[in-house]
This record gives C-alpha cells, sequence and structure tokens, in this order.
C-alpha cells in the first residue's frame, strides 16, 4: 500500500507503558487511591511547558480522577485495540476532510506520527501546534483556539 506506516514498533511501546503505569499503581500498594496520581505524574509530561499553570493542574486534575483499571485500558484501546493504521489507506478525503492538528509536545502522538498519517492520506491537512501538547483544549483553551477556529472557518466554506 502506497503511503504505508510501520505500526509494529509503537504496539510494544504502549503496551510497555501500560504496564509500566499498573506496576508504578502496584508500587503504591496497589492503593486505588494514590492511583489516579501516579496516572497524572505518567501524562505530566504531554502537557506543554507553557501551559497556563491552572489549566495544567485542571488537566492533570482530571486524571487523578480515574478508577482503578481505568488509564491501564485508555493505553491499551489507543496503543493496541484502537489502532487503524493499517486503515489509512482508505479514508477518501473527498468523503470526509482529514485535518490533523498536533501539538509539537505531544509525545503520545507525536508530529512525526501525524506527519506519517498525512503521508498515508494524500490531502489530508496537518497543523503542528507549537506550545501546545496531547491536551490542547485544556492545557491552554485560547491558544488551541487559534488553531482550531481557522479549521472550522475552512470547513463552513465547503459547504
Amino acid at each position: 500500500m502506497a503511503g504505508a506506516i510501520d505500526t509494529s514498533s509503537r504496539t510494544g511501546s504502549w503496551r510497555g507503558m501500560a504496564e509500566r503505569i499498573a506496576g508504578l499503581a502496584e508500587a503504591v500498594g496497589g492503593d486505588p487511591v494514590h492511583r489516579g496520581e501516579v496516572a497524572a505524574g505518567a501524562v505530566s509530561g504531554l502537557v506543554a511547558p507553557q501551559a497556563p499553570a491552572a489549566e495544567r493542574w485542571e488537566t492533570l486534575w482530571h486524571y487523578m480522577q480515574s478508577g482503578p483499571g481505568v488509564f491501564k485500558g485508555d493505553l491499551y484501546f489507543y496503543g493496541i485495540d484502537g489502532d487503524v493504521r493499517s486503515e489509512l489507506g482508505r479514508i477518501d478525503i473527498a468523503q470526509c476532510p482529514l485535518y490533523l492538528l498536533t501539538g509539537e509536545y505531544d509525545y503520545s502522538c507525536t508530529p512525526e506520527d501525524t506527519l506519517a498519517v498525512a503521508r498515508a492520506v494524500p490531502g489530508a491537512q496537518v497543523t503542528i501546534m507549537k506550545e501546545l501538547g496531547h491536551f490542547p483544549m485544556s492545557e491552554n483553551p485560547a491558544l488551541f483556539l487559534s488553531y482550531l477556529e481557522p479549521v472550522l472557518a475552512e470547513i463552513a466554506e465547503r459547504k
């Protein structure tokens, strides 16, 4: 398939991350009260360093609220069950335009990953969002809107 993406390496890394998170949770004594803090700690690096303090805290607070096993399940779905990279060639942008917005500090879905998806889907549009991470809508809503609003305007013009 033209533009195919190698799907072999990431599955192992996501499975490994899920296992490390589970190990960290066990390190706090298996205490479900502290597992949310482990999840927040694990994702804290996904928030851009420029994020305002209040928004950074709120984003991480949401991760601290999950129940036992939720974060591990999220990682498993994201990296294994929900891995659709082998299907990207089936996307028809004439039927459904594809806009990819990725934060420059997102190591979960890196800018390089996003550019690989764009190469696999001819006509996909890519924006690497400066000063944003994996949670742009919560870590810096105003900056995120400056990237999202032009996309929405373009979509509205197509109708």
